[in-house]
């Protein structure tokens, strides 16, 4: 069984990104929260949106493996052959921003606190000159260089701080996700372990479904047995609990 997971319970923040992206008072808005929780989704979602408006929207993902590397995060704009720093940064601006449709130009910077110095330096000069809207998401409790930091300290950026999914929220998910609603004490279970965190629900749900351990009876949905969690879920899973207790 394939399963489409959908985007449920983030309708207000959605509803913020929209505003931030479309209002003339903010340069963007700064998802943070914890890993799993949704950031990336939820900053892709209100992005395809703004795509759907006729807006252009680019897309860059923060990673450690490219913190070395000057405007690692940026290469698909780096114009390649060029050596000057001062034309490469010039030219990532000037691709970023470049608008495809219309005149807005929104830039999702997924895991900002992980970019290299340079493309922190181009991503700050994007927000600084008010050349396109930014949608950051940040991960709580991991460093966050100064220089990041000061990315939305240029200017007003409207923040929200991405919760786990609540029990109601995760109950529901669960029924649209898998077609039919879950054993009630089954959906607790779910969310107790998982703390609301979408991706550690997500990943359980479809381990043990593959392994038959989630069964469709009756017209419910009922989980027997004890979960085996993949290797290296049982940690983040673990620390969840702790936060959420």
């Amino acid at each position: 069984m394939r399963l489409t997971w959908p985007l449920i319970g983030r309708t207000q923040e959605l509803r913020t990104i929209e505003s931030a992206i479309s209002g003339t008072d903010v340069a963007g808005v700064l998802i943070s929260g914890a890993e799993g929780v949704g950031k990336s989704r939820i900053a892709r979602e209100a992005m395809s949106a703004a795509a759907s408006r006729e807006c252009t929207c680019r897309w860059v993902g923060g990673a450690v493996s490219a913190r070395t590397v000057p405007l690692g995060a940026l290469t698909e704009w780096a114009r390649s052959g060029v050596t000057d720093t001062v034309q490469l940064v010039r030219d990532a601006i000037e691709s970023l921003t470049a608008a495809d449709a219309g005149p807005t130009v929104v830039v999702g910077v997924d895991d900002v606190h992980l970019l290299d110095d340079l493309s922190t330096f181009v991503i700050g000069q994007i927000v600084q000159r008010g050349a396109a809207k930014a949608v950051l998401t940040v991960r709580d409790r991991e460093p966050v260089p100064a220089a990041v930091q000061e990315i939305w300290k240029l200017a007003r950026f409207d923040r929200i701080a991405l919760k786990p999914l609540s029990l109601n929220e995760a109950t529901a998910l669960l029924a649209t996700t898998l077609g039919a609603s879950l054993d009630p004490h089954d959906a607790r279970r779910l969310w107790t372990l998982t703390g609301g965190n979408a991706l550690y629900l997500r990943t359980i749900v479809e381990q043990e479904l593959a392994d038959g351990r989630l069964v469709h009876r009756h017209s419910y949905w009922r989980w027997t047995g004890e979960p085996t969690m993949p290797p290296g879920l049982v940690e983040l899973v673990l620390q969840v609990s702790i936060d959420v207790a």
